[in-house]
């Protein structure tokens, strides 16, 4: 099945059947995909570079790095942020224009911070946007963290 994305481009029905054979839709699902693909690295290296300098770290942050091979296979993570008192977060980058974070406190429940780094966001864009999803994240694990009071 196609995407609504590759309908539209395509000019396409937006609904129903394609017109296309099977081997068409899979030629075009598999160019898509590698756009995606280079869409999605193009954003981890953009984030990388925002944070490249690290005069202009905030001042809680000790390090940005690339996550290794292994963390990015095993936990679906592009980038490690470590801050001064040690806490480690680990990031998964996305590249969406239409950007909902559908599934954003699962990935909570697995630690993992969800950013969306566009072409057009400023290294600026990309370090603030970071700062405030590490904000969210901690707010977020210290209201599931809070002692429930007695009802009794």
């Amino acid at each position: 099945m196609l995407s609504r994305w590759s309908r539209k481009k395509y000019n396409l029905p937006l609904k129903g059947p394609s017109g296309l054979t099977f081997e068409q839709e899979l030629d075009i699902r598999k160019e898509d995909s590698q756009i995606g693909l280079k869409r999605g690295l193009n954003a981890e290296k953009q984030f990388l570079a925002a944070w490249a300098d690290k005069s202009l770290y905030h001042r809680a942050i000790k390090s940005v790095r690339q996550a290794t091979k292994e963390e990015d296979l095993r936990e679906k993570t592009d980038a490690v942020v470590t801050l001064t008192n040690e806490d480690v977060f680990r990031i998964q980058i996305k590249c969406r224009r239409n950007f909902r974070s559908r599934g954003i406190n699962a990935l909570r429940q697995l630690n993992i911070i969800l950013l969306n780094v566009l072409p057009e966001h400023t290294d600026e864009t990309i370090r603030n946007n970071t700062i405030q999803a590490l904000r969210e994240f901690v707010a977020y694990k210290s209201s599931q963290h809070r002692p429930t009071e007695d009802k009794h």
